[in-house]
C-alpha cells in the first residue's frame, strides 16, 4: 500500500497510472491529427483534380462548353403540311422571316392541352388572314416530353388543322427561342423583327389584334 510522505505527494500507484493515462491521451490526439492531415490532403486533391479536369468527349457537358448557345435563331423544320406556304418541305425558320410577310411563330406540342385549346382559334384567325401573313406552327413536343410526331400529326387531323405546320428537327429551337412555357407564341412584322410574343395560351380576340396589326389592318 502506498504511503504519504506528509508534504503533500501523490502516492506512486497513483502517479504512474495518470502518466499512463496522458500518455495514452497524447496518442489518441496524435492519430486525430494525423487523420485529419490526411483527409485535408485528399479534399484539396479532389478539389484541384475537379478544377482542371477536362469534361469527356461526347458528354452533354462537353457540348455546352464546346458549343455555345447562338443568337441567330436559326433551326431545321420539316413541313407536316402546307410546304408550299412555307417555302419548302425542310428549311431553315429564319428563311420564312423577312420576306416582307408578318410571321406568326406558334410553338406547340401533340399532347399540349393548352396549345389544343388555342389550336381551333389560329386555324380561324389563319382562314381570315392566311393570305396576309404567315401563320407557322412547330412542333416541339419530342424535346420537352409532350408527345412524338405521330401524336402531332394526331391532334392536326382530329382539329381539322389547316394552317402551316412543321416540327423541329432538334432542340436548337427551345433553346434559341427561350420556350419557357407552352404554347409560346411569337409576333414578327415583315422585316423579320420579332415585336411581340405570348407564353400561354392567345385568344382568339388577341391574336387577331395582333395580326391585324402586324398586317396594317385598321
Amino acid at each position: 500500500m502506498g504511503s504519504n510522505d506528509g508534504a503533500g505527494n501523490r502516492p506512486s500507484g497513483a502517479a504512474d497510472r495518470g502518466a499512463e493515462a496522458r500518455s495514452s491521451q497524447r496518442s489518441v490526439w496524435l492519430t486525430l491529427a494525423g487523420v485529419l492531415a490526411v483527409g485535408v490532403f485528399i479534399v484539396g486533391a479532389l478539389i484541384i483534380g475537379l478544377g482542371t479536369e477536362e469534361p469527356a468527349t461526347g458528354s452533354r457537358e462537353a457540348e455546352a462548353v464546346a458549343s455555345p448557345r447562338t443568337e441567330d435563331g436559326r433551326f431545321p423544320i420539316v413541313a407536316y403540311q402546307c410546304a408550299d406556304e412555307i417555302g419548302a418541305e425542310e428549311l431553315d425558320f429564319t428563311e420564312v422571316l423577312g420576306t416582307g410577310r408578318p410571321v406568326v411563330l406558334n410553338f406547340w406540342a401533340g399532347q399540349c392541352p393548352p396549345c389544343r385549346a388555342e389550336m381551333p382559334a389560329f386555324q380561324r384567325v389563319y382562314d381570315t388572314y392566311g393570305s396576309d401573313s404567315l401563320l407557322l406552327g412547330v412542333d416541339v413536343g419530342p424535346f420537352l416530353g409532350l408527345g412524338s410526331r405521330q401524336s402531332a400529326l394526331d391532334l392536326l387531323a382530329e382539329l381539322g388543322i389547316t394552317y402551316p405546320a412543321a416540327y423541329a428537327l432538334d432542340e436548337r429551337a427551345v433553346r434559341e427561342y427561350d420556350v419557357l412555357g407552352m404554347p409560346t407564341t411569337i409576333f414578327y412584322d415583315g422585316d423579320g423583327v420579332e415585336v411581340d410574343r405570348q407564353i400561354g395560351i392567345l385568344t382568339e380576340d388577341a391574336l387577331e389584334a395582333e395580326v391585324r396589326e402586324l398586317v396594317g389592318l385598321s
